[in-house]
C-alpha cells in the first residue's frame, strides 16, 4: 500500500502537468500539427498515407514526451522542485509523478492523431486499437522519463532544446519509420537494431495494419519500451536522491 509521502505528490504533480495541457492548448496544436503535416506532405509525396503513418504517432510521442519535460528546468530554476525535495516526499514520487503527467500529455496527443486511421486506410480491429494504445503509453513513457534526466541535467532550456534534438531525432529517424530496418544498408541496421524505438515502432505498423505480430516482436515491442521506461525512472530518482544527499544549494 502506498504511503501518504508517495501518492500525494505524485498526483499533485501529474494533476499539475494536466492542468499544464488544458491551459496551453495551442502547444497541443503545434505538437499535433507538425506530425499531421509530415504525414500528409511525405505520405502523399510517395502515394501511400499508410505507409508512414506510424512514424507520425511516433514522431508526436517523442517529441510532446521529452518537451513536456521542459517543466522540468522551469520548475527547478523557480524552486518548486527544491522545495520538494527538502520536503518528506518520496524521490520516486516525484520523478514518477513528472514521468507520468508528461507521458499522459504525450499520449493524449498521440492518441488525437488515431482519428485520421481512415484516411491513412488503415482499419484495425478492436483488439489491434487497444494494443496500439497501450504501446503508445509505454513509448510515452519511456520518452517522458529521458526527457526528465534530460532536463534535470541540462542548465537552460536551450541546452535543453539542443539535447532533445541531438538525442531523439536521431532515434526517431533510425526507428524504420522510414524505410524498412531489414532493407536498410548494413551500418545503418545495426544502429537501427541497437535503437530502442524501432521495437515498438514495428509492432505498431503490423497491429494498425490488423496483422497478427509474432511473440517476439510483441515481446520487444512492449517490454523494451516498458524496461527502458523503469530504468530511466530508477536513474531520475537516484539523480534526486544524491542531490538532495549533497544538499540543496
Amino acid at each position: 500500500m502506498l504511503s501518504r509521502p508517495f501518492w500525494i505528490p505524485l498526483v499533485a504533480l501529474i494533476r499539475q502537468q494536466l492542468l499544464h495541457l488544458w491551459r496551453d492548448r495551442n502547444r497541443v496544436l503545434s505538437f499535433t500539427a507538425f506530425p499531421l503535416l509530415f504525414w500528409l506532405v511525405v505520405g502523399s509525396g510517395f502515394g501511400d498515407l499508410g505507409r508512414f503513418y506510424s512514424g507520425a504517432l511516433t514522431l508526436a510521442l517523442v517529441f510532446s514526451a521529452a518537451l513536456s519535460a521542459m517543466s522540468v528546468i522551469e520548475e527547478r530554476d523557480q524552486g518548486v522542485l527544491l522545495s520538494a525535495l527538502a520536503s518528506p516526499s518520496s524521490r520516486l514520487a516525484i520523478v514518477v509523478g513528472k514521468v507520468l503527467g508528461s507521458g499522459l500529455v504525450a499520449w493524449v496527443q498521440g492518441v488525437l492523431l488515431l482519428v485520421f486511421l481512415p484516411v491513412a486506410g488503415l482499419h484495425p480491429a478492436a483488439a489491434h486499437i487497444v494494443g496500439v494504445l497501450a504501446l503508445l503509453l509505454l513509448v510515452a513513457l519511456a520518452c517522458a522519463a529521458a526527457g526528465f534526466l534530460l532536463a534535470w541535467q541540462s542548465g537552460s532550456a536551450h541546452g535543453f532544446h539542443a539535447l532533445v534534438n541531438l538525442v531523439f531525432f536521431p532515434l526517431w529517424m533510425l526507428s524504420g519509420t522510414l524505410f524498412e530496418v531489414n532493407q536498410a544498408h548494413s551500418w545503418v541496421k545495426v544502429l537501427s537494431l541497437l535503437n530502442p524505438l524501432t521495437y515498438p515502432t514495428q509492432a505498431l505498423k503490423l497491429l494498425l495494419a490488423s496483422a497478427t505480430p509474432s511473440d517476439n516482436i510483441l515481446w520487444t515491442g512492449y517490454g523494451v519500451p516498458g524496461i527502458l521506461a523503469l530504468g530511466l525512472i530508477g536513474a531520475g530518482a537516484s539523480l534526486l536522491h544524491k542531490r538532495s544527499s549533497r544538499g540543496l544549494a
